[in-house]
């Protein structure tokens, strides 16, 4: 069997017979790497290694087209494999939908399914990935005990694993954003890898949060420079207790804007999910870049009228970016 595939992207608009097809470039399969590597450890408990991966298209009704992928990454016990819909571009099929209307073959307000199909061929893409080793230390511990002091912060779909973020590191982001605003300001999250005692079940304890000081903020962005990573990396060292980089925060200043949210009442705002639910394009590539890790959080403390903070949280589920619930302690 080839490791070598040519992929296409297909658009299909509402009402009309045919579509347009475009080869698609090299697929952004990092993010699935990293799904499958911590797959390995939560389900089978299996610790990564540094190597290759390999993604193969999954046939729907024998090909071309697609339904999925399966990923193969190397672990300490051999291969582990893992399953994705093809959900999985959706983001890459809107990019590339996008770049279509600008070319003027279709409209922004057309109504447009889409396809994916791959061939195998020798000149195709090779479908190999880097994969970096996955070996944290698993801290031992009770995840009842940690849901008995907790409260859900938001009413979401399962989540992949469950995430703990103590309610005081949370007033410390929010007295940061509310300080530094109409301004952002941010900083990365600190925690551990836990394992359940008896069920196995993995989870992340987030304990706590380090400013990024030399971060350069605006009223619409935050922009870690080199100095201000390398700030945090110090803090981190100087606390020497074995944390790990579990994520990042930062503010949003909805307060601010003044052509939209900032003529708003408090009440609107509480309900507007652009002032309170927003993971913009930037945070995204930041999040991407940074905090590839499938564990990885990103909270955003959302500053609204009167100085109210309102915090949202997003992490990966299945290679994708998205809004996610969380828990949050009441104490350590």
């Amino acid at each position: 069997m080839s490791n070598n595939y040519r992929f296409s992207l297909e658009f299909y608009p509402k009402g009309l017979n045919g579509g347009l097809s475009m080869p698609l470039s090299r697929p952004d399969v990092q993010p699935a790497v990293e799904y499958a590597q911590f797959e390995a450890l939560k389900q089978n408990g299996q610790f990564p290694t540094r190597g290759s991966a390999l993604f193969r298209p999954s046939y729907a009704n024998g090909g071309p087209g697609l339904n999925g992928f399966a990923i193969e990454v190397p672990t300490v016990a051999g291969v582990y494999q893992a399953e994705l819909p093809i959900d999985y571009f959706a983001d890459t099929a809107k990019d590339y939908q996008a770049a279509l209307v600008s070319a003027g073959k279709l409209t922004a307000d057309e109504e447009c399914q889409w396809a994916m199909s791959a061939w195998e061929s020798d000149e195709g893409i090779d479908c190999m990935a880097p994969a970096v080793e996955l070996n944290p230390e698993l801290v031992a511990s009770s995840i009842e005990e940690f849901i008995g002091r907790s409260k859900m912060a938001c009413e979401r779909e399962a989540e992949p694993f469950r995430v703990f973020v103590p309610r005081d590191v949370l007033e410390e982001t929010a007295d940061l954003a509310r300080a530094a605003s109409p301004m952002e300001c941010g900083g990365v999250l600190l925690g551990n890898l836990h394992q359940d005692s008896r069920s196995r079940e993995l989870f992340a304890v987030i304990t706590a949060q380090i400013p990024a000081m030399k971060a350069v903020g605006s009223e619409l962005e935050l922009r870690f420079t080199p100095d201000a990573w390398e700030s945090v990396r110090s803090a981190v060292n100087l606390r020497k207790r074995g944390e790990i980089w579990c994520g990042w925060w930062h503010s949003h200043t909805p307060v601010a804007w003044a052509d939209s949210c900032g003529q708003c009442p408090i009440e609107r705002q509480r309900q507007c999910g652009y002032a309170t639910r927003l993971f913009s394009a930037s945070d995204r590539t930041l999040h991407r870049t940074v905090f590839a890790r499938a564990f990885a959080i990103g909270i955003v403390a959302n500053v609204l009228a009167g100085n109210e903070v309102i915090h949202s949280c997003f992490g990966w589920r299945q290679g994708r970016i998205g809004a996610r619930r969380y828990f949050v302690a009441e104490d350590r």
